[in-house]
Order: C-alpha cells, then structure tokens, then sequence
C-alpha cells in the first residue's frame, strides 16, 4: 500500500437522497497534495460517523465530478445502503482527513544481540505495508511498550518466544493504536486498540488477536502500563496468589518500576504495610514520599543487604520477585516462616544468563516457604475485573504511576537500553504518533 491514500471521512447532517449527499456551508482546505476539499463550517452538528476510502487521490480537486469511497462503517451502512457511496459536487458538512502512509518504519536489530543490548543494535527500516485481508485490521500505531521481558523474547529465551532473533528481526512489543482501516464487523476505522504490533509505525493484524480500547475510562498510554499488562501482573501477584490480607508486610523488589509500584499501593489499599527495593536513591525517594512505601532500600548502597535486615522486623509475610539471583535469597533471608514468595521476573539474568547462579534450595525449604510463579497470560480472563478495582484508585489519586517516555520510533532501540541497563524511571514507552490522526 506505499504511497496509497488513506482517508476518514466524516458527515454530518447527510441524507442520502438518490445514492448522494447534499450539505451546506461549504469552505474549503489544503489536502497533503495540495488539492482544495471541503472541510465543515459547523464541525460537530448531527450525528458523526467515520467512513473510509481507500484511494482519496480520486477526489477531484473542485468536487466538479463525483467521487467514488468505500465505506466500512456498518452505522453508515445502515443509513445509506450497502452500494459505494457516491459524493456529489458541491458537498458542505464533510471533514475530509488524509493519511498519507509512503511506508513503514519498524526497528530490528542490526545483529545478535549479546549482553546489555546497545542503541547501536538497532536500526531503523522501511517497508511497504500490506492492504488488511477479510477479517484483519490496519493499526497506525500510537504508543509502544517496552518491558525487560522483551530481552529474553529477543533471545529465544521466552516462553512465548522460543526462535532467537538475529540480523534483521523485529522485537516483539504490546501497542496502543488506532485503527485506519477496518475488514472486520465488529472493528471501525477510528476505534483504539491495544494488540502486539511490533517495534514498527503501523502493522495489519487479526482483529481476533486485538482489544478495544476507550480512552474515556482512561488515558491510552495507561492501558501499556498501570492498567495494563505490568498492573494486571501486580493484580494476579498480591490478590490472586499471595492473597495479601490487611496486617501483613509485603517487600517488593524493582520497586520504582511499573509492576512493583503498581503492586505495592495495591497491597496498601488492602491494608498491608510496603517495603521495597529499587537501584537508586531518587527511585527510593520516589517510592516512599510519592507512593507511601514504609521503607525503600537502594540494593546499590554499602549498606545493604544488611538495612535489610534491619528493616524486617519479625520477618515479611509476602515477596514479590521481579529479579531473582541474590536478592531472591536475601529476600528469603527475611522471609517468615511460611511466607510466600512469587516469583515473576529474572532481570538480574535476562542480559547475562549464564552469570546465573542457581538458588540454594535449603533456604525456602528451612523457611517452609510456598513459592508460587506468574506467568500474566494465566490471567487475561481478570482483566476486567482488575480494571474496575484499580482504576478508581487511580482517578482518586490513591494509586500512582510514572511513566519514562521518549518521542519517535527511531529513539526505540536507545530507550530499551536504558531500559535494560537499570536507568529508566518509571514505565518504558515510546510515543510512535498522536493519539488522534
């Protein structure tokens, strides 16, 4: 589809009298080639409904003749038959808006990947993108999210990743989208979605595999992070697995992150008592003067591990792991008998896994500990009902969140790794385009 017109047309006061439509008040505006169309005098009279066309370059530039779109919309089906809608000379009431798609552009890696990955890993490509088949939508792409599980994905090191990816490959990635073009009923052009669409400006993809979203529940970008993926994976952690009860104390680890801050104000609207741990002192300070945390310990001071065991007590009654390695067994060191630990992330290993050490088995066994794994796939089916519970808290204030953005998809492979070198500050997103078109 390079260099092919994509276009949403929106009408106002229409009747369809004799397959055309008549409107007033007509002026007037530039189009990307430099055509005049007309544009609403009274933008927002009557009821909107998106229309698409496929080739808006058939319009002619004083609307002499008539010009031939393809509607999608089933809305607008319904009001002006199921035959191509035909716009007659002069029409009034249309706001014409042109995408122009000459390619996309999509990040992949320069080579294999070894070790912390480098801005120097990536690269940025064209490529044409397809026309949707029957069933598939066209996304233009608004938000991207990056998140340390992509480093395993991207060595084959992931369970829903199992191929390592090499010259030329595409990281996989969860985006925030809007959709241009529509062959599926239950989809429209104009409608959010949330679906993995890649390191890349615009994908085509089975609308069966992609989510709507509405931005008036929440702001879009939330959807990648506090009320998405990482928030669902707090949610099944602390409610669904450790079942956190009001009284207990709960450490976290990667604290300032997206996950373990979401978790930890979860846990303390349900009446348990936070500690974390983070990788420097500003995201310690953050999450305790900020979120509320009774305690954040910074993992890089010369003092720890011993603060944590200062900070203990009589011992936590839930961990949280998002790294592994020593500080899953500092944490067990300070665990109570019969704790819980859930194990969720490996970020001390998923740059350099053969720096791993194996855990000491002994220490959950002489802690009677229960050690539960996540995997937030197992949990899709909650969504929802973490939704309704999280998002109130949110809008009141009571549950925050950060977010560590950078502008453009060519700043994709620099901002991964600051990602995976531990410098990012909150939840890692790149902004692809604006959020309307």
């Amino acid at each position: 589809m390079a260099d092919r017109r994509i276009g949403i047309v929106e009408l106002h006061e229409v009747q369809a009298t004799g397959g055309g439509a008549r409107g007033r008040d007509q002026r007037l505006i530039r189009n990307p080639r430099g055509r005049d169309v007309p544009e609403s005098a009274e933008p927002g009279i009557g009821a909107m409904a998106p229309l698409n066309y496929l080739e808006a370059e058939r319009f002619d530039p004083e609307f002499q003749r008539a010009a031939q779109v393809r509607h999608s919309n089933r809305d607008m089906r319904d009001r002006v038959g199921h035959k191509p809608y035909t716009i007659w000379e002069p029409t009034g009431q249309i706001q014409v808006h042109i995408m122009t798609i000459a390619a996309n552009k999509k990040v992949v890696l320069t080579h294999a990947i070894e070790g912390v990955p480098k801005p120097q890993d990536f690269r940025v490509i064209e490529s044409t993108v397809d026309e949707p088949q029957d069933g598939q939508i066209l996304v233009r792409h608004i938000y991207l999210s990056l998140d340390p599980y992509q480093r395993p994905a991207i060595a084959g090191r992931h369970s829903a990743d199992r191929t390592p990816l090499g010259e030329g490959g595409m990281p996989t990635g969860e985006t925030i989208g809007q959709i241009v073009t529509s062959r599926h009923p239950d989809f429209s052009a104009g409608d959010y979605v949330r679906h993995f669409g890649g390191w890349q400006e615009f994908s085509v993809v089975d609308a069966a595999s992609a989510g709507t979203v509405d931005p008036a529940r929440a702001p879009l970008s939330t959807h990648l992070g506090v009320l998405g993926m990482p928030g669902l994976t707090a949610y099944a952690s602390i409610v669904k697995l450790a079942k956190v009860k009001a009284g207990q104390t709960v450490l976290v680890s990667a604290a300032a992150g997206p996950v373990g801050a979401t978790l930890g104000q979860i846990a303390m609207q349900m009446g348990a008592r936070v500690s974390g741990i983070a990788g420097s002192d500003e995201k310690c300070r953050y999450v305790t003067d900020e979120l509320g945390f009774d305690y954040c310990l910074n993992y890089k001071s010369d003092d720890y591990p011993a603060s944590l065991t200062e900070i203990a007590g009589q011992g936590f009654d839930i961990y949280h792991d998002n790294v592994g390695g020593r500080m899953l067994e500092e944490a067990l060191g300070v665990l109570k008998p019969y704790g819980t630990v859930v194990l969720c992330g490996l970020m001390s290993q998923y740059n350099n896994p053969d720096e791993a050490k194996g855990l000491y088995i002994g220490l959950p066994i002489m802690k009677r500990a229960v050690m539960k794994g996540l995997v937030v796939f197992d949990y899709e089916d909650r969504r929802e009902e973490f939704f309704d519970l999280v998002a109130p808290w949110i809008r009141d204030g009571k549950v925050r969140y950060k977010e560590d953005r950078v502008a453009g998809i060519e700043n994709t492979g620099a901002h991964f790794s600051r990602l995976m070198s531990g410098r990012n500050f909150g939840k890692a997103l790149v902004v692809i385009g604006p959020e309307s078109a």
